[in-house]
C-alpha cells in the first residue's frame, strides 16, 4: 500500500468533497443516505459480487451483472475474486477508516 497516496485520499475523502456527508466507511453502519463504503473492494465484496450483484447492499436492481452463484463452484468463485483482488493497484476504502 502506498501510505501517500492512501493520505490524499483520506484528505480528498474529507475536504473538499466531503464524501461522509453521505458515505460512512466503518463497518456495520448505516445512518447516512449513500451506501456504506467498508469493505467494497476487499476479497468478500468480490465474492459478493461474483454470486449476485443484485443484493441490496450491493447494486440493486440496478445490478446488471449475471447470477454466478448457482452456475460456479465455491472454489471458482474464490479463484476468479483472488484474481481479481490481485489486479487492484489502489487501497481498499477500508483504509479511510483508520483516518
Amino acid at each position: 500500500m502506498d501510505a501517500a497516496l492512501a493520505q490524499k485520499g483520506a484528505a480528498t475523502f474529507s475536504s473538499p468533497q466531503n464524501c461522509a456527508d453521505c458515505h460512512e466507511v466503518e463497518a456495520g453502519k448505516t445512518s447516512t443516505s449513500a451506501p456504506n463504503l467498508h469493505g467494497r473492494g476487499s476479497l468478500e465484496w468480490i465474492e459478493s459480487v461474483i454470486k449476485d450483484s443484485g443484493k441490496e447492499h450491493l447494486f440493486g436492481e440496478k445490478a446488471k451483472m449475471p447470477k454466478f452463484g448457482q452456475k460456479l463452484s465455491e472454489e471458482q468463485i474464490d479463484q476468479l475474486a483472488q484474481l481479481i483482488h490481485a489486479k487492484q493497484t489502489y487501497a481498499a476504502p477500508a483504509v479511510l477508516a483508520a483516518h
